[in-house]
C-alpha cells in the first residue's frame, strides 16, 4: 500500500511545477495537499526571503504572486557585502521560524556565522562572539591569569578566599566572614594579591599563620593541606579542650588525621591523668608527622 506522500508525488494528474517562478515566488518542492479539498500545495520561497506553503491553483492562475509582502509594501533590503562591526555579510542564508531574514557572515577572527538582518542593522550583533570573549580576556591581561581554557589556579584560590569572607550566602561564611575574618582591603583586587603572594606552588593553597587573623600581609603563606590541618582551631564541639582528643565511652581517645586518614593513637582513662596522656600522645604524633608546621593551639 502506497503512503499518501508517495501517492501525491506519483499522481499523474498533478502537474509538477517545481523550480518555476510565479511573480516573486519560486517553487522549491511539493508540500502535500489541503485537508478538505485535497488541493496540491507547494513549498515556495519569496524574493523577500520568506518561505511559505501555497496552493498550486492560485500560483498558476496568477492570484498568488508573493508571500503577502507585496500587498504590505514590504521589500527585503539586500545587505550583501555590507560591514557591521567585525562582521561582513557574504550572502542571504534563509529565514527564521518567525520569518525573519538571516544572513551568512564572516567575522574578522575568521569564523563564519548566521545572523538575523534586524540584529545586524540594529547593531545588536557585531561579531561571532569573539568580541565579548576578547573583552573578558582584556580585563585580566595585566596579570595574565585568564586564558581561553579558564582562570588560573592562583586566581581561583584568590576568588574562593574573597568569597568566603564577603558573601554570607556561601557555606563557609560562618567559619570566615561570619566570625570576623576579613581580606586585606588592597587584596580585594587580584593584581595586588598576586603582586604580594605570586603563583600558588603546586600542591599548596593559601593559609593563615594566625588562625584568628585575616588574610593580610605577614599572616599568609602557601601551605600543603597537611600543613594546614595543623593550623586549625580546636573544634567548637570538642569537650576536652585538646586537639586530637575526644571522649568515647568511659575514656579519652587520641587520634590524628594524616593525609586524609584518621590514625588511632590510643585509649586512656577518663581521669585528669588520662587526659594529659592522650594530649601528649597527640603532640608526639603531630611532631612526628608535621614537624615544624605543628601547632599546639
Amino acid at each position: 500500500m502506497t503512503s499518501p506522500q508517495t501517492e501525491y508525488r506519483t499522481n499523474p494528474r498533478v502537474k509538477d511545477i517545481t523550480g518555476q517562478r510565479f511573480g516573486m515566488l519560486v517553487v522549491v518542492s511539493r508540500s502535500g495537499s489541503t485537508p478538505k479539498k485535497k488541493q496540491a500545495t507547494w513549498t515556495c520561497v519569496c524574493d523577500c526571503g520568506v518561505t511559505k506553503i501555497m496552493e498550486g491553483s492560485p500560483l498558476i492562475t496568477g492570484h498568488s504572486s508573493s508571500c503577502g509582502c507585496q500587498s504590505r509594501g514590504r521589500r527585503l533590503k539586500d545587505i550583501t557585502g555590507q560591514r557591521f562591526g567585525r562582521l561582513t555579510v557574504v550572502a542571504r542564508f534563509g529565514s527564521t521560524p518567525a520569518k525573519h531574514a538571516t544572513w551568512s557572515c564572516t567575522c574578522d577572527c575568521g569564523n563564519t556565522c548566521v545572523v538575523e538582518g534586524a540584529s545586524l542593522c540594529g547593531k545588536h550583533t557585531q561579531s561571532c562572539g569573539c568580541y565579548s570573549r576578547d573583552r573578558t580576556i582584556l580585563k585580566f591581561t595585566k596579570h595574565g591569569q585568564a586564558k581561553s581554557s579558564g582562570f588560573s589556579r592562583t586566581y581561583r584560590i584568590w576568588a574562593g578566599m574573597k568569597t568566603r569572607c564577603t558573601n554570607p550566602k556561601v557555606k563557609a561564611w560562618s567559619r570566615y566572614g561570619g566570625r570576623g575574618i576579613k581580606v586585606h582591603e588592597p587584596w580585594l583586587n587580584f593584581e595586588n594579591f598576586y603582586a604580594a603572594m605570586g603563583d600558588a606552588p603546586l600542591g599548596k593553597t593559601i593559609d593563615r599563620i594566625e588562625n584568628d587573623r585575616g588574610y593580610e600581609p605577614g599572616n599568609c603563606r602557601w601551605a600543603t593541606y597537611r600543613e594546614q590541618s595543623q593550623n586549625q582551631r580546636i573544634r567548637s564541639d570538642n569537650k576536652t579542650g585538646h586537639k586530637g582528643v575526644s571522649i568515647s565511652g568511659n575514656g579519652y581517645v587520641a587520634h590524628i588525621c594524616v593525609d586524609g586518614k584518621d590514625l588511632y593513637l590510643g585509649y586512656f582513662p577518663l581521669t585528669p591523668e588520662g587526659l594529659k596522656a592522650a594530649a601528649e600522645a597527640y603532640i608526639q604524633a603531630a611532631k612526628k608527622y608535621f614537624g615544624e608546621f605543628f601547632c599546639e593551639r
